[in-house]
């Protein structure tokens, strides 16, 4: 795996860009619970029904803030994938055009097809994968510990 990072350094920007998406829709997203809560408590119960519209549109905002951001967290995770694998394919490509005679009869061309196809298709899935749910799954788990915490110490 390590022997993939150089051809991850390329991608570094737009997986920065990448994470900052995944961070605005956990905060989106975890805020949503919040205006409800306030609807409800404020709102309902306390009679405003100027602070339920307020609420509402928060949460609209909020909704659709998360939803602007994922969009671009699965573009960002995309590109970043599809670049990379790209350029895997290319080098791996290179290698197999640099085999002598005796290394290239040493491996079968199936064998060789599905390591330039195959492989690196499953590489960029994995990638999309790990820029999506495994960079979320920390953010989000964070922040609602974070909340948990303020929340208990009111």
């Amino acid at each position: 795996m390590i022997r993939l990072l150089p051809y991850f350094k390329r991608y570094l920007p737009w997986f920065c860009l990448q994470l900052v998406a995944v961070y605005l829709m956990v905060a989106a997203t975890l805020e949503l619970p919040d205006a409800m809560a306030s609807v409800i408590n404020h709102g309902v119960i306390g009679g405003q029904s100027d602070l339920i519209w307020r609420a509402g549109a928060l949460m609209l905002f909020l909704s659709l803030g998360a939803a602007a951001a994922s969009a671009i967290s699965g573009f960002l995770a995309s590109r970043v994938a599809t670049g990379f694998a790209r350029d895997v394919r290319e080098a791996t490509f290179a290698k197999v055009e640099s085999f002598s005679l005796a290394e290239f009869n040493a491996y079968s061309t199936a064998s060789l097809i599905t390591r330039s196809t195959n492989d690196v298709q499953q590489l960029q899935t994995v990638l999309v994968m790990l820029l999506r749910m495994a960079i979320m799954a920390p953010f989000m788990g964070v922040w609602a510990i974070i909340k948990a915490w303020h929340a208990a110490h009111r």
